[in-house]
């Protein structure tokens, strides 16, 4: 039987969001080509998720160290908070390859213990670019002295890839980054995992434009903003936006 841990950085289901979807759906993935998978994920408000039961052969949940201890470190936020000893012992109870769903994930990608097993990140973001741009988009001064701050940390602290056998890119540009960044790293383009198998949409052109976002991300909001206020505010054609968690401020 072949078999794979993975180390997801949220519970994977439901898949509501772009993060979890790519994970979930390459969950099932492995399960229909029947390769056992080995999850061990961090939860933090979703739950333990029966679903996730029925495709993977093991579940270990394990929780975030949110807190002032996590902030101060040296270590980027998202890296600091899933630092867990637990994990570590689970995953030296198999000899299985293992893929770590973001850097959020990769404290232990340089581990000795480790130093044996085939290792896997799978790359959602260029992440110090992705913070850099929330720092830029948020006006709130504490929270945008966080993702400054966050975005240098993660900058410092990707060179662990190195330390990777393998990363799986979710897009080209994310690709010609990670190629040109670390040549010793074997890099593949995979783009993301979801649920829909083939295309079904009548032809031609449509006649309304859909923008679908995780509007609870201060970035998003922003763009939002934007298109209202300086494309579709002079033009006839309907606009409709769609995605998770809008405040009063776009609903209005």
């Amino acid at each position: 039987m072949k078999a794979i841990n993975i180390i997801s950085f949220d519970v994977p289901f439901p898949a509501n969001y772009g993060g979890v979807i790519d994970v979930f759906y390459k969950i099932k993935a492995f399960h229909n080509l029947g390769i056992e998978v080995h999850l061990h994920c961090f939860e933090y408000g979703r739950g333990k998720q029966i679903e996730l039961e029925k495709i993977c052969a093991t579940i270990n949940y394990y929780k975030r160290k949110k807190g002032v201890g996590s902030f101060l470190s040296q270590l980027p936020y998202i890296v600091k908070s899933r630092v867990n000893q637990e994990l570590r012992k689970n995953l030296l109870k198999n000899h299985y390859p293992i893929l770590f769903e973001g850097l959020h994930c990769c404290y232990l990608l340089k581990d000795t213990d480790l130093k044996n097993r085939f290792k896997i990140v799978r790359t959602h973001n260029v992440e110090h670019h992705y913070y850099a741009h929330l720092a830029k988009s948020e006006k709130f001064g504490l929270r945008k002295r966080y993702y400054s701050s966050e975005s240098r940390k993660l900058k410092q602290f990707e060179s662990i890839l190195d330390h990777a056998n393998l990363s799986l890119a979710i897009s080209k540009n994310d690709y010609n980054y990670f190629t040109s960044k670390y040549p010793s790293l074997k890099v593949i383009h995979i783009s993301a995992f979801h649920q829909n198998n083939s295309i079904k949409i009548k032809e031609g052109v449509g006649d309304y434009v859909l923008y679908h976002g995780n509007l609870s991300v201060n970035e998003n909001k922003e763009a939002v903003k934007f298109i209202i206020n300086n494309v579709f505010k002079n033009i006839d054609t309907p606009l409709i936006i769609a995605g998770l968690n809008p405040d009063k401020e776009i609903i209005k």
